[in-house]
Parts: C-alpha cells; sequence; structure tokens
C-alpha cells in the first residue's frame, strides 16, 4: 500500500463528492461511494465507476470520518471499514 495511491483515493472521493455535492467531503459520502462503486445503478460514469474500484483495490482500504469532521478523513483497510460499517450497508455483502 502506497501513500501516493492513498493520496490519489483521497483526492478522487474528494473530486467525486465536489462533483455530486459540491463540497469536498459530503457527510456520508464514504458510504455513498460504496455503495455506488457496487452497483451499476448510480450516477458515476462507467469510467468514474471504475477507477474508483481500482485505486479502491491498489489502496486495500477506504477513507472514512471517524470521530469530529475536523480531524479529516481516516485511511481503513477494507476488512476494518466493513467490520466498523457493516450496520451502513443493510445486509449486503461486499
Amino acid at each position: 500500500m502506497s501513500d501516493f495511491n492513498r493520496e490519489r483515493l483521497l483526492a478522487f472521493m474528494q473530486t467525486l463528492s465536489m462533483k455530486h455535492y459540491h463540497c469536498t467531503w459530503a457527510n456520508g459520502i464514504e458510504y455513498t461511494l460504496w455503495h455506488w462503486m457496487h452497483h451499476d445503478d448510480n450516477p458515476l460514469s462507467q469510467a468514474d465507476t471504475h477507477r474508483l474500484y481500482i485505486l479502491h483495490n491498489r489502496c486495500k482500504g477506504w477513507f472514512a470520518l471517524l470521530d469530529e469532521p475536523s480531524e479529516g478523513s481516516q485511511f481503513l483497510t477494507t476488512d476494518r471499514w466493513i467490520r466498523l460499517f457493516s450496520d451502513e450497508f443493510n445486509g449486503e455483502n461486499y
């Protein structure tokens, strides 16, 4: 896991948040992007969905706000992300 790939993933998540919600980190964007990445019926272009998926796989993780928004987003391994936020996924397996 390189810091470079993590930076690219975070920057792309922020770009998509700005594009769809007009702010760099919309409340809940980490869940929204995760859902969009795993479902075909999403507002992302096929290229954006693919890029998000590739960056996620290269990093083997995801960014999320864990505590105070002022602390910024934190990187979590995919396993930890799923373990911490499985309730948000409405029983879907990822």
